[in-house]
């Protein structure tokens, strides 16, 4: 009875692989991006609309993070990127296709691409538009509290989300738009970025629409993952 059931269990395995082998790149770029994206679009437009019918443009929204926010974020991310690895590496996904190359030189071009989009969006605030644009933004308070968890804020906002966006908005659609147009390649990866930050208002679209530029651009250049996240 247990070896029945075992090759039950295999045979359900084998055909799911095959299944999944069977799929065009369309079909397994659209199951990554919904997959990965798919929550987070329809939670931040959810929150943008919610806000654009109950406040004025003028208005600031703040939104702040707890233990929970933090857990709820880390939780889904980890679950995602492992149900992704199971996927892709039975899509023939190897990790040398993202791009991931660890060396001093590629953290201190994090930080010159840091101080890029800091410096850019610096700027902008400066400009008429954009400055009036600004105080209608959402305002970000990553730590809520004295009770917020510091280890647990930056285990989540500063190591797991910064990989979880970049391995499949920069990583993954970078390789899979290696034979079409670098326009594609960009578009597609800031209009994702831009279509779940829409919750922090119209100047902070404008700014992930900054930083998508910038690391988009970045990696074509160098192809190298590492410095983006």
């Amino acid at each position: 009875m247990l070896r029945h059931h075992t090759w039950n269990v295999m045979g359900n395995r084998l055909q799911m692989k095959k299944f999944l082998n069977r799929l065009n790149p369309y079909q397994e770029l659209v199951i990554v991006l919904v997959v990965a994206f798919g929550w987070a679009i329809y939670s931040s437009n959810i929150q943008f609309f919610r806000n654009f019918l109950n406040s004025n443009s003028s208005s600031e929204v703040n939104y702040y993070y707890n233990n929970f926010s933090y857990l709820q974020i880390l939780i889904i991310e980890v679950i995602i990127i492992a149900l992704m690895a199971v996927f892709l590496e039975i899509r023939n996904w190897r990790a040398n296709d993202f791009s991931l190359k660890i060396n001093f030189k590629a953290i201190g071009a994090g930080f010159l691409l840091l101080f890029l989009n800091y410096f850019l969006l610096s700027i902008s605030l400066y400009l008429p538009f954009f400055s009036e644009v600004a105080e209608g933004t959402a305002s970000t308070n990553l730590i809520n509290s004295a009770n917020t968890s510091i280890p647990l804020a930056i285990l989540t906002a500063a190591i797991v989300n910064p990989f979880f966006e970049e391995i499949f908005l920069i990583g993954y659609l970078g390789k899979w738009f290696e034979k079409y147009s670098p326009i594609a390649f960009i578009l597609t990866s800031i209009l994702l970025r831009m279509s779940y930050h829409t919750y922090q208002g119209f100047f902070g679209i404008y700014s992930v629409f900054v930083g998508g530029l910038i690391f988009t651009i970045y990696f074509l250049k160098y192809r190298n993952l590492t410095p983006i996240i």
